[in-house]
């Protein structure tokens, strides 16, 4: 389970930000910076794993609506035997070449450093991803997002000091829906991973998360994620799509500053 966590989280912060790019490609300033602040634990009764993360991030956008975005992800498990942890940063760019009225297609490339905290013993990792993306605005609020493509990872070991083989490549695919009405926003995500680490394996993560806008720049709201593989890592056995699993979902509060 463990496994399928790291992995998720990994994964996870390859496309994540896209579920902000609607706000961003029409933001009106070409320079932006955020702060998230949030705690959350795991509703695994057996690993709670309670933990404060605290997520910076840069963005630019230029006259074209592409954009740039650096981010990091800093987490602090709430138990004072375990210290900080940087499980990614990454650097994403999206560079549209088709602009509509409702439809924006483009392309994506990204790079991320991997499990900072854990480079001294477990060696440098780096994932490198790119692929295709489009967005819908169906109506004023509403919007949808694609986007998929491969990526490949550059570990400096051929496996950690566990004996698991470190992500080779693979192939991720998201959806986002986003319905903004006021001060409130609804997101929905789904993200489908194909990972090779010597064998394949194929997870799923979906994402919902309920925010609301106290002031300009300045918004609260509760999330919930589901990470979880297609195939019970224990018993072998296929599991069933779903949205909710009170032994791999995690659910967590928020504090959205936006400058």
């Amino acid at each position: 389970m463990h496994r399928v966590w790291r992995l998720g989280t990994a994964l996870w912060g390859a496309l994540v930000c896209l579920d902000a790019q609607g706000a961003a490609l029409l933001s009106p300033a070409p320079l932006r910076a955020s702060i998230l602040t949030s705690i959350g634990r795991q509703l695994d009764p057996d690993f709670p794993l309670g933990s404060l993360s605290v997520e910076p991030a840069f963005s630019y956008t230029a006259e074209n609506s592409s954009f740039v975005r650096l981010r990091a992800l800093l987490d602090r498990p709430l138990d004072a035997y375990k210290p900080w942890r940087a499980p990614f940063v990454e650097l994403l760019g999206i560079g549209l070449l088709i602009r509509g009225d409702r439809w924006d297609h483009g392309l994506f490339p990204q790079t991320s450093p991997q499990d900072l905290h854990a480079w001294n013993s477990e060696g440098i990792q780096v994932r490198q991803a790119a692929g295709w993306y489009s967005r819908w605005r169906a109506f004023p609020g509403f919007s949808v997002e694609f986007s998929a493509g491969p990526f490949v990872t550059v570990n400096e070991f051929y496996k950690r000091r566990n004996g698991e083989s470190f992500s080779q490549a693979g192939a991720l695919e998201q959806l986002a829906f986003t319905y903004q009405r006021g001060p409130f926003k609804l997101e929905l995500l789904a993200l489908v991973v194909q990972d090779w680490n010597g064998r394949w394996r194929n997870l799923y993560s979906t994402f919902e998360r309920f925010s609301w806008r106290v002031v300009e720049g300045l918004s609260i709201g509760l999330t919930h994620q589901l990470l979880r593989s297609q195939l019970d890592e224990v018993s072998g056995a296929l599991q069933p799509i779903g949205l909710f699993d009170g032994r791999k979902s995690r659910v967590a509060g928020f504090v959205l500053w936006q400058i």
